[in-house]
């Protein structure tokens, strides 16, 4: 597979003269500028080639051109450059889907696209796994994680490497596989419920103490501190510590939100599965993606659909938490500003007690 990487890198440099040819045609000053420095970082001296660079500003413009051929035919051969394959694989196939929105760069690159397209699904195979449980998670070398059940196969490098396969509840399956190029390799999995941990030995109840005969007392009013001033100021604590967790929730929400603003294609994981939808839908705002996620039928349509509905989980949890812990903390605040200083004590009570015979007796106790 690395032979393969290396001939299509050198493919990849024969194919200069042809597509540093293109003038771009994507509408806006900013994106024609960002297209003109991604080809002068592809198309230079092999020691100064940038394909980093070059993604990154493609990346923009792949905001405002998602379908331009030019656009996705130059991000297709920087992930190449990248060895990022099942991406360059995307990005060519759809500057070839869309050739006719540019027919005259199509006529002048898509000779040189098409090759390297061709080259590139000779290193690349299919994989379709499939579960016994609902939900579960397929994790891929490239560190991408997919859903099961698969609607259709995924794309993987070929060769032997190994996945893994994931559930709630269940334990983690690992399985080496190797994929034919071009092929489509089938994998059905069973996930071993995880063993419920052993429940710890209950210790015996303590023997009941005998009864004790109970002891009069006598309640009066003296000065002190009130137990309800006691009860007010703990429920403002519980509604401070209800406030705090609101605020630790709002973090979260915006950490997320923050996240999926620096997220790119190659993020691993979900963020990048955010990246990638947000850049196919045109959507620019996180409102807007999760709307369209919403009906999408995707692998990354289902992953945007769970970061939304974590983050709308988060805010959730951030107004119930907020709302209560004002509630009590002003609640508890007033009950401890409104409440009597005063407070009982308990004293034992004096007794009376008489004995009868040759020499009755009558004796008071009063305790002090």
């Amino acid at each position: 597979m690395r032979a393969s990487a290396l001939a299509l890198c050198a493919a990849l440099g024969a194919s200069i003269p042809a597509v540093a040819g293109a003038q771009p045609r994507c509408s806006s000053d900013d994106n024609r500028a960002r297209i003109e420095d991604a080809q002068s970082r592809i198309f230079t001296r092999p020691a100064s080639v940038d394909y980093e660079g070059a993604e990154r500003g493609l990346r923009f413009a792949m905001r405002e051109c998602p379908t331009d051929p030019e656009v996705n035919g130059l991000m297709g051969l920087a992930l190449l450059g990248m060895q990022s394959y099942v991406l360059a694989e995307q990005h060519m196939q759809t500057a070839m889907t869309f050739r006719d929105l540019d027919p005259a760069w199509w006529r002048e690159n898509g000779a040189v696209v098409t090759a390297r397209l061709t080259q590139l699904r000779q290193t690349l195979g299919s994989i379709m796994v499939s579960a016994d449980v609902a939900g579960a998670v397929l994790h891929l070398p490239d560190e991408r994680a997919v859903v099961l059940p698969l609607r259709e196969p995924v794309r993987v490098p070929a060769g032997r490497f190994s996945l893994r396969v994931t559930a709630a509840g269940r334990e983690d399956l690992s399985r080496e596989v190797e994929v034919s190029p071009d092929g489509v390799e089938r994998v059905s999995v069973t996930l071993t419920p995880r063993a419920a941990p052993e429940a710890a030995p209950q210790a015996s109840a303590p023997a009941a103490a005998p009864p004790r005969e109970a002891t009069p007392v006598a309640v009066r009013e003296v000065p002190g501190a009130s137990p309800w001033r006691t009860i007010g100021w703990v429920t403002a604590g519980f509604g401070a510590a209800a406030v705090i967790a609101g605020a630790v929730q709002w973090a979260n929400s915006d950490a997320q939100l923050e996240r999926a603003v620096t997220a790119n294609a190659e993020t691993p994981g979900a963020w990048g599965a955010w990246a990638r939808y947000s850049y196919a839908v045109d959507a620019r705002d996180g409102a807007t993606v999760c709307e369209r996620a919403s009906v999408g039928a995707s692998a990354d349509a289902r992953t945007v659909q769970d970061l939304c509905a974590d983050n709308q989980q988060a805010r959730t949890m951030a107004w119930a938490f907020s709302a209560l812990g004002v509630a009590l903390l002003g609640g508890g605040a007033l009950m401890a500003l409104v409440s009597s200083d005063g407070a009982r004590e308990e004293r034992p009570a004096p007794r009376l007690s008489a004995t009868l015979g040759p020499r009755p007796s009558v004796s008071l106790e009063v305790p002090f």
